[in-house]
């Protein structure tokens, strides 16, 4: 019997790594009720190198995969759960549909408000090394939406509509899950798994946003690598975030942080977001699954996001502050990778 796909493509920031741990925690579970979430392409949680393999287009050995997975006979469906697929091409969608040999698929992507999205992916993007701004990054967004593809769902969406059939796509609003007081494993279960009491999820939240603290300190720091290295610099977020408690920035906050604290204000209902929202639901409303607030993929809302200034550095003393955290957290790095270049030497 050949098992249908429930392909789960995120994206970033809609509780994917939320999913994903359970997905992990609860893999027996998930089989007992004939659900496989395989532990292929490399993630201990989701599919994350699956994005890799349709990158390199490697055929043969995906193909070798799929036909695995598929023509196991004991499991009615197969789970794959991975954000980075929200970014293939139209070549890689293609593949990936061409894998499945003709197996029934269910394409699942939850959409999140604008409002939420946009600085939360900016902070995101600050882990892995960028240096913008949170109003840099914002106009990139806002200044065309229709072109971008964090914020225009449209453009992933008729991409898997094109290869997999429209039919096939299903969409969940993030936030009126969980306006609703639904978890997202229990609605995800129940709506897409066919497993309407799947046993209490007790993760909590297991990807943390930053503060407007750490955000700054990070952006400045991510900057000050730049500065040094250029685009070979080293990632600097997970050393920041085990010293933190040992580096001042309690005094750089007290100093200079406290007075460069503004709001940007984020409107879902903004001009080109709105139109850009009715078009998008209605295209794509027969595809949503419940709650949805009146067929609308969120209830439209504004938000005052804060964050700290750049010019903070400019008050006396902090930029050398922050150039001699710059300078620990590479110390800490360096002994780090001695620690284990000694360790491989020994082994």
């Amino acid at each position: 019997m050949a098992a249908r796909y429930v392909i789960h493509i995120g994206p970033h920031k809609t509780g994917s790594t939320y999913l994903q741990h359970a997905f992990t925690q609860m893999r027996t579970e998930l089989r007992e009720h004939g659900i496989d979430y395989p532990d292929l392409w490399g993630g201990l949680h989701g599919h994350m190198a699956l994005m890799d393999h349709l990158a390199s287009g490697d055929a043969v050995a995906l193909q070798a995969a799929f036909n695995l997975l598929t023509d196991r006979s004991e499991y009615e469906t197969i789970l794959l759960s991975s954000e980075t697929l929200a970014y293939c091409t139209d070549a890689q969608v293609r593949l990936l549909r061409g894998l499945l040999r003709g197996a029934p698929v269910t394409i699942v992507f939850y959409v999140r408000r604008w409002s939420e999205l946009i600085p939360s992916h900016w902070r995101e993007v600050l882990k892995h090394g960028s240096r913008e701004s949170l109003q840099g990054f914002a106009l990139k967004y806002m200044f065309s939406p229709a072109t971008s593809e964090i914020v225009n769902f449209a453009l992933v969406l008729g991409r898997y509509a094109t290869a997999f059939g429209a039919d096939n796509l299903r969409l969940a609003s993030y936030n009126a899950i969980a306006e609703a007081g639904e978890d997202l494993l229990s609605h995800f279960c129940r709506c897409f798994l066919n497993w309407p009491d799947p046993p209490p999820n007790m993760l909590g939240r297991v990807n943390e946003s930053l503060d407007m603290v750490d955000c700054e300190v990070i952006r400045t720091l991510n900057a000050l690598e730049y500065v040094r290295a250029g685009d070979e610099g080293v990632p600097l977020y997970h050393r920041y975030m085990a010293l933190k408690p040992e580096l001042p920035i309690g005094w750089i906050v007290d100093q200079s942080m406290q007075f460069a604290v503004n709001p940007m204000r984020f409107d879902d209902a903004a001009l080109g977001l709105a139109d850009l929202h009715d078009r998008i639901a209605n295209q794509y409303r027969y595809a949503l699954v419940p709650p949805c607030p009146g067929g609308r993929l969120f209830s439209p809302r504004a938000a005052d996001v804060l964050y700290v200034h750049p010019d903070y550095v400019l008050r006396p003393g902090i930029l050398g502050k922050m150039q001699d955290i710059h300078a620990r957290l590479l110390a800490a790095n360096a002994n780090d990778a001695e620690h284990q270049r000694r360790y491989d030497d020994a082994s």
